[in-house]
């Protein structure tokens, strides 16, 4: 070979293709692209004396070289020498035979890391890509039998380069990357975790999700950088053909086409023939998980702002469990003053026209504000991408009926000390609402069955929740309803909106040594029936000093030592308040802080979805209150455990963020898409009560 070429190899770059295989493939460390597959590795051949390069027997050991010689320049060095220089090209090869560069490699527990550079600012997010001229293009890649001219350089042996919108040291940039590389691979966030790499602009993908066919990846992020990355997505995962590639469509028998092929020039030998197979298999498996929210009382909010058109109903495809997703649930709401909804947040009507975001100052009223970020989100401009509900017009094409009446604000607004004489305000607005819907066609049509109504606060619509009872109520939990009002059946339980900062800059070296705390708690000790075991864990827990257990109000300071609590601590405590439930759980949550929940009778958001027991430790309040059960417990949790738990956090965290407008499966696409597993249910009772004759014989049957 010549002395010098534009090539170069370490033994870094050489690693066995496959567990079984001693095929070791090398590429250029400038360009990627694949150079040399062989059958043994360079740094165990001898070196070349001039220059120390190791020298290859191809007659021996070659299996495949993809370069030729390209001529020679000259150049002018330090002190004014002209040194000559050969160089070397890459020859042309098939789409599947580029091997797996080390950025994306594999991890233990059937995780893909992927090494990922960002390049921050940008106009948009997109993999850096260069097309060359024919001329001069490093190679050629042949999509179904084609020739494609241009050679996208967004991976290199060291990273994959990705440019993003927002600054690189930012969280946003942390959720523009995730988003992108999501659509990349059709992926959902849940599935994806980012950690921090060697610097701020460096960033290590984690992927946990390889259900589908390796071959899928591989074609989607093919296509995607092919049509200059603006294809957008539609998959068939239970086929695992890719569906709307403007250049190319697969199947799972193009795979083989690398070493079938008659111009292959490792064909006609059997052990090199296994070997190619053997590299393709490795290779597809890696590329799993390739990086990288009136002035006059009368008026209804609503009445100010367009409305979506009917283009926003069209059915869109997900890439996740086989099949298309269904299209948006279509809701009609009803159109109320503005006294029942913004009206409580706007009273000096200066949003007028204008949906007015939630106030900063709100304090604990943030936490059950869930009925605003529901009407939010069917506002025009309300939701993006993966909504899973929209507003219509027409009541008779509507799946679903949402009454936008803030009950949860109504109670902390008007006499939230019960014996208040503002709580009559509250009361009239739950007497008027009732008016309202009494009088409409669709509560009558099925008495009220498949209307959505929040109730998120336990005091909300506390007078006249029971003339409700058959509605599809939003609840945090079931601790203050009594059987016949609510039940997991018929109602959603919605998250608590959480009050503390979310944690994203959460990456450190290593997660369980950076949190010195063993378990921790800030919140009020003395609380009312099932929360009497708080002061009992305080006497419980006061002697250990890895345990943090402080009584507190929720001020503002007391927000902020809560959240550097949470931070700092392995586990967070979640015993039963007033009721089953409460905020501190979802704080932990998006804090990455290990959940030990002491509830017996606590229900939790989104479970049909969503396994809390792999990110959750659950103890009843009789283990809790065995002394040093729960603790040693904890204690013997092994940091590997723990450790898979912490990321599965950081996996699920973006399923309780509230905001506006809505991302794909946050907190209230989440909870739109629970509002549609309940409809069934709603449809069959609505359907049998219009043709019974007599009472319901089967709920009077014993």
């Amino acid at each position: 070979m010549p002395k010098r070429t534009t090539h170069t190899y370490s033994s870094e770059d050489a690693a066995p293709d496959g567990p079984n295989s001693d095929l070791f493939v090398y590429y250029c460390k400038h360009c990627s692209s694949h150079v040399l597959i062989t059958d043994t590795q360079l740094q165990k051949m001898p070196k070349r004396k001039t220059d120390k390069a190791h020298v290859l027997d191809k007659t021996k050991h070659l299996a495949r070289l993809n370069v030729k010689e390209a001529g020679k320049v000259l150049l002018k060095r330090g002190e004014g020498k002209l040194e000559k220089q050969f160089r070397m090209s890459c020859t042309g090869c098939e789409l599947f035979d580029a091997p797996v560069p080390p950025c994306i490699s594999q991890l233990e527990g059937g995780l893909v890391q992927v090494a990922i550079e960002v390049e921050d600012r940008a106009q948009r997010s997109a993999i850096t890509s260069i097309p060359y001229d024919l001329e001069y293009q490093n190679s050629i890649f042949f999509i179904d039998g084609m020739p494609k001219t241009e050679w996208f350089k967004g991976v290199n042996a060291d990273d994959v380069r990705v440019t993003v919108a927002a600054p690189a040291a930012r969280g946003e940039a942390n959720s523009e990357l995730l988003e992108f590389m999501g659509k990349v691979l059709g992926l959902r966030l849940s599935q994806m975790t980012l950690q921090r790499g060697w610097n701020n602009k460096s960033k290590l993908l984690i992927v946990s999700y390889n259900f589908l066919d390796v071959c899928c990846y591989f074609q989607r992020i093919i296509s995607y950088l092919a049509s200059g990355n603006k294809n957008t997505h539609a998959y068939d995962d239970k086929q695992a053909i890719w569906t709307s590639c403007p250049v190319a469509r697969y199947n799972y028998a193009t795979c083989s086409r690398y070493c079938s092929s008659p111009n292959s020039p490792i064909d006609g030998s059997p052990m090199a023939n296994a070997k190619a197979i053997a590299s393709v298999a490795a290779l597809l498996f890696l590329l799993v998980s390739f990086s990288v929210f009136f002035s006059s009382d009368l008026r209804s909010p609503f009445s100010s702002f367009s409305l979506p058109s009917s283009a926003s109903l069209r059915p869109r495809c997900s890439g996740i469990g086989g099949g298309a997703r269904p299209p948006p649930l279509r809701v009609f709401v009803y159109d109320l003053p503005r006294r029942f909804n913004l009206g409580m947040l706007d009273r000096g009507g200066h949003w007028e026209g204008r949906f007015p975001p939630w106030p900063k100052t709100s304090g604990l009223k943030k936490q059950h504000s869930v009925e605003y970020w529901m009407m939010a989100s069917l506002m025009p401009g309300g939701s993006g991408e993966g909504a899973e509900a929209v507003r219509v017009l027409d009541g008779d094409e509507a799946d679903a009926f949402f009454v936008p009446f803030f009950s949860s604000l109504s109670f902390n607004t008007h006499g939230h000390n019960m014996t208040d004489p503002d709580t009559e305000i509250d009361r009239q607005l739950q007497i008027d609402l009732l008016d309202i819907l009494k009088k409409s066609k669709y509560w009558e049509r099925s008495a009220g069955r498949d209307h959505v109504i929040p109730m998120h606060h336990p005091n909300a619509f506390r007078f006249l929740r029971d003339q409700v009872n058959g509605s599809i109520l939003v609840v945090a939990d079931f601790g203050r309803y009594p059987r016949n009002l609510a039940f997991l059946g018929k109602d959603v339980v919605a998250p608590y909106v959480h009050v503390v900062d979310s944690y994203l800059e959460d990456a450190p070296p290593d997660p369980f040594e950076s949190r010195p705390t063993l378990l921790f708690f800030r919140g009020r000790t003395v609380r009312k029936d099932e929360g009497i075991v708080r002061s009992k864990l305080a006497k419980i827990l006061k002697d250990y000093d890895d345990v943090l257990y402080e009584d507190s109000f929720a001020t503002g300071e007391g927000i902020k030592a809560s959240s550097q609590g949470m931070r700092s601590s392995k586990f967070c405590l979640h015993p039963a308040g007033d009721t089953p439930s409460s905020c501190r759980l979802f704080d932990a949550i998006v804090s990455h802080c290990v959940p030990v929940i002491v509830s017996d009778r606590i229900e939790l958001p989104f479970e049909d979805e969503i396994d809390y027991s792999e990110f959750s430790l659950f103890f009843s309040v009789e283990e809790a209150l065995r002394p040093g059960y729960m603790v040693g417990q904890l204690r013997q949790t092994q940091k590997e455990r723990w450790t898979l738990m912490w990321r599965r956090l950081k996996n699920i965290s973006h399923h309780y963020e509230f905001q506006h407008p809505t991302r794909e499966e946050d907190a209230v696409n989440m909870m739109w898409r629970q509002i549609r597993h309940k409809l069934p249910a709603v449809n069959l009772a609505v359907h049998r009560n219009r043709r019974l004759k007599i009472p319901d014989w089967w709920s009077q049957k014993r």
